[in-house]
């Protein structure tokens, strides 16, 4: 079927547009930790876009958490090495393999995010390679292992108090700082209000 284009007088196809959508993102919404912007990231929204928060309350499974040498490229995350050392060729480089934390998170919980309601965000990894990240989140982990019933492996439940700025000029970092407010027994979980 064609339709006839009134400034050319031409025939012009009808045809919709393929999904252009990364079959990486998994089609739903994710979040990030983006300590060059000292906010949460949440991408891959209904409207297409990406948005960003100072805070956001979330699930993570810091007491599970995994570490690998990861490769970061136009075909997404690639796990090439889980062992610490040797490292990997080309890693510290510019474009080499990062020493990344690998964390399983979600966000069962209504965000409003400029207008746009989110129900929740299903289970998906999160990649954590920031040296300010890697230190926020070690941290974590110690006060989740503290705080975590004994002979459990609970999901925390967090969300970031407050960003610390790191350097100055052009180098500038910002480290989160996550508030344990609880554990829940599975990632697609609410902590329960009261």
């Amino acid at each position: 079927m064609s339709t006839l284009n009134k400034s050319t007088g031409i025939a012009a196809k009808q045809r919709s547009k393929p999904n252009f959508t990364s079959s990486a993102k998994g089609g739903g919404p994710y979040i990030r930790v983006d300590c060059k912007a000292g906010k949460m990231k949440l991408a891959n929204l209904p409207d297409g876009d990406d948005a960003f928060r100072k805070s956001l309350k979330f699930n993570i499974d810091v007491l599970a958490l995994r570490t690998a040498w990861v490769e970061f490229g136009p075909g997404g995350a690639n796990v090439i090495q889980e062992e610490r050392d040797p490292a990997p060729d080309r890693a510290g480089s510019k474009d080499g393999p990062k020493w990344t934390v690998i964390a399983d998170v979600a966000a069962p919980y209504p965000i409003d995010v400029d207008g746009i309601a989110v129900e929740s965000i299903s289970p998906h990894e999160m990649r954590l390679t920031a040296i300010p990240a890697l230190e926020a989140i070690s941290e974590l982990w110690e006060a989740a292992d503290q705080e975590a019933p004994e002979g459990t492996s609970p999901v925390a439940v967090v969300e970031i108090e407050r960003w610390s700025k790191i350097g100055n000029g052009n180098n500038v970092l910002w480290r989160p700082h996550f508030e344990l407010l609880g554990f829940v027994d599975a990632l697609d979980e609410p902590l329960s209000e009261g």
